[in-house]
């Protein structure tokens, strides 16, 4: 694992090739139960592919398929860089993921090759999309952004701050930003909860998931308690669906690992 570790870390300036001779590989969670949180992750590998940036552009689950071996042997010669398509620097970015890498490496010298990005979640542009995909719900109700809460929720972890670290540091950068009434953040599994959160509500609130796909926990577990709730509130769906995370993408590849 020594020797994988130090095979992806960035490499210099210097010695980065151009993003026309590098395969970017977009790494998601997956689900190996349904395939539900491969589909965003899909559309945006399509969404880069078309704009021919890269000699070509793949993806890989970590749970389900296609695997990151697969997506390592279709690769072509030249540089990887792979950009993990998650919202913290949780277990699964941590453990799960160089396990996966290991077992698509095996003993090859493919590892000398590999660049690999911090979680897409990391990045400081996501804030944006952030209010904007809130925004622009609130602007559709004709609620005010002034009068109105916003509400970040996450997975979070009794195991892991790594999830509520990411999440309290978006409240934070979104805050800053002076559109809202106020930021909150509520989790899945750890404190403040969300049913817990949403029955406290006073006033207009709008929820945004840090997610990164649309599968159970997005689709079904957020919008099914937000559905229950009394108050006047709305989901506007999981922040890795924007229509803005390719753009944000090439901006993360550029500012974690510059390959021009």
């Amino acid at each position: 694992m020594a020797r994988l570790a130090a095979s992806i870390a960035p490499a210099p300036a210097s010695d980065r090739a151009a993003w026309s001779e590098t395969t970017l590989i977009v790494v998601g969670h997956g689900s190996a139960r349904d395939g539900v949180g491969g589909k965003v992750a899909r559309g945006h590998v399509r969404a880069l592919a078309e704009r021919r940036l890269f000699a070509g552009v793949e993806l890989a689950m970590l749970h389900g398929e296609p695997t990151l071996a697969a997506a390592l042997a279709a690769a072509g010669e030249g540089p990887i860089c792979l950009l993990p398509f998650l919202m913290a620097d949780g277990i699964v970015n941590r453990r799960r993921l160089p396990a996966a890498l290991a077992d698509g490496i095996g003993d090859k010298a493919d590892g000398d090759r590999l660049r690999l990005c911090p979680p897409l979640g990391l990045n400081p542009g996501l804030a944006s999309l952030i209010a904007g995909r809130a925004g622009r719900e609130i602007e559709r109700r004709r609620w005010r952004a002034g009068d109105t809460a916003l509400l970040l929720v996450a997975h979070g972890s009794g195991r892991d701050q790594a999830s509520a670290r990411a999440a309290w540091a978006q409240q934070r950068a979104i805050a800053a930003l002076g559109r809202f009434a106020e930021v909150q953040t509520a989790f899945l599994e750890q404190p403040p909860y969300l049913d817990e959160t949403l029955a406290s509500a006073r006033g207009p609130l709008a929820g945004v998931g840090l997610f990164a796909g649309e599968g159970q926990h997005e689709t079904v577990d957020v919008a099914d308690t937000f559905a229950a709730a009394r108050g006047t509130v709305v989901y506007c769906g999981a922040v890795g669906a924007d229509p803005g995370i390719p753009d944000l993408m090439l901006k993360h590849l550029r500012l974690a690992a510059p390959l021009t």
